[in-house]
């Protein structure tokens, strides 16, 4: 199809596109063209951005997916269909298939200007394009499926955009971030999004869902957007069978709260919650606090903290989470929440990769001489199968009390964790999907396999109070 032919798919993704907001993200159900029109989005800011004084009209952008085969087979075909060579009846540039993959359109417009417009392809699991995407200077970015990305990650892109062409070249004549994705439940930080929780820092668009219900019943939606471009009854032909939660927010378009699909960990969370072990805790004064982490790809860091109990039990009073922060600033937080809470910490956990060699710190050190040099005490764990550490982790979510207000966020995140998805086959595999909930899962992962290898008395050797209450080491 021609460029020149795309319509929106309906008012709401019409409505989108015309925004000029620097934040703003399409949702909706499967199906209703929202990566489309993001595409058509990305490529409208490129021919009507001013030209330089040599007509060219010069811009880059990069289209973040969360893992490499979902960015390649749905992301790039969609992009491909779009704007590859000879798709739109045009000659768009070539395309560069080594990673980070690159597209770079050069069309010449109808009033003989030039549209130069750079696209970068970044998947979230590989190192090499999460350290790209933190370096990037581009004028916007597209985060495809936005629900399966971390919120540091979408938050890191506002410091990226903006930054083409130079100010000295004329900078850019719009910037932003783009999104689309279905619906999220009410567990991920992009519902929270959607009802203001960032003073409406996000400009949000959602559109009519796919099916409306009738009575006790699902019907197709007649206002659904991008109808014409889909099969007869595309909406109402996948209701049956399916349970009425399940519909109502990936067909309806509705914000609910559902077990996920391939995740790890669904059953034990949800008996944990019928049994009344989710709920306010506060430090039992007389048990060491010990924490548990995951460090991982650009700095990502978690941190369970869990007191174990008599007869076997945990009890788990907080969590946290973090990017780009140094040691020195978890080990800040760690104090100030011993001062906060009035407890003692036991031991810190870490997985096996906290006691590598670091060339990025001076001398060669590994994280946990910088960690133990602050006054922790660090137990390293030696390297375990996944499939060991996933069930361990059951049985460990099977004895364990949650703090529902300070672990809120680690709960949402081992809901989440689950497997990845195979779209060619329609099969779940057997390893884990690379997303924002995975260093939760693997912190509560190192918990699961090192609970056996803490003491259960302080390791500090003295605690003492200092100015306005602090807790010291």
């Amino acid at each position: 199809m021609s460029l020149s032919r795309y319509r929106p798919p309906g008012p709401v993704a019409a409505a989108f596109m015309r925004s000029n907001a620097r934040r703003r993200v399409l949702l909706g159900p499967f199906g209703s063209g929202k990566s489309t029109a993001c595409c058509m989005e990305l490529w409208r800011r490129a021919k009507t951005q001013a030209p330089d004084a040599h007509g060219v009209r010069r811009t880059r952008f990069a289209i973040v997916r969360n893992t490499y085969p979902e960015l390649k087979s749905t992301t790039l075909k969609t992009w491909m269909q779009w704007l590859g060579q000879g798709a739109s009846g045009v000659s768009t540039g070539a395309f560069t298939q080594s990673a980070p993959m690159e597209h770079r359109l050069r069309v010449t417009l109808r009033d003989k200007t030039n549209v130069h417009c750079d696209v970068m392809f970044l998947a979230m699991d590989q190192e090499s394009d999460v350290k790209k995407f933190l370096s990037l200077e581009v004028t916007g970015i597209w985060f495809n499926e936005v629900r399966e990305l971390k919120r540091s990650i979408v938050d890191a892109g506002d410091g990226r955009i903006g930054r083409f062409p130079s100010m000295r070249d004329g900078g850019p004549t719009w910037h932003g971030l783009i999104a689309d994705s279905n619906m999220p439940d009410e567990d991920h930080w992009l519902y929270d999004v959607s009802q203001g929780a960032d003073d409406g820092a996000w400009r949000v668009f959602r559109q009519p869902g796919g099916v409306v219900k009738v009575g006790d019943g699902w019907v197709q939606n007649p206002k659904a957007e991008n109808l014409k471009h889909l099969v007869p009854q595309y909406y109402g032909a996948q209701t049956p069978g399916k349970a009425d939660a399940w519909i109502a927010v990936y067909l309806g378009a509705e914000f609910g709260r559902l077990p996920q699909e391939g995740a790890y960990y669904a059953d034990e969370l949800m008996l944990a919650e019928r049994e009344g072990r989710m709920a306010d805790l506060v430090p039992d004064p007389s048990l060491p606090v010990h924490t548990f982490w995951d460090l991982g790809i650009a700095d990502d860091t978690a941190i369970w903290f869990g007191q174990a109990s008599c007869g076997g039990q945990w009890r788990w009073i907080d969590y946290v989470e973090g990017a780009g922060q140094a040691l020195d600033y978890y080990a800040r937080i760690l104090r100030e929440k011993a001062s906060e809470r009035r407890f003692v910490y036991g031991d810190h956990v870490w997985p096996h990769d906290g006691g590598h060699r670091d060339p990025g710190i001076l001398g060669g050190k590994t994280r946990r001489d910088v960690f133990e040099g602050l006054g922790f005490k660090t137990i390293i764990l030696p390297k375990h199968s996944l499939a060991d550490g996933i069930d361990a982790v059951r049985r460990l979510i099977r004895v364990s009390h949650f703090s529902s207000s300070h672990c809120g966020e680690g709960l949402k995140k081992l809901r989440r964790y689950k497997r990845e998805f195979d779209a060619a086959r329609g099969v779940y595999e057997d390893r884990p999907r690379h997303d924002d909930a995975s260093h939760a899962a693997d912190a509560f992962r190192a918990a699961a396999m090192g609970q056996g290898r803490v003491s259960n008395v302080s390791a500090w050797t003295g605690v003492e109070l200092k100015d306005a209450g602090e807790w010291v080491v």
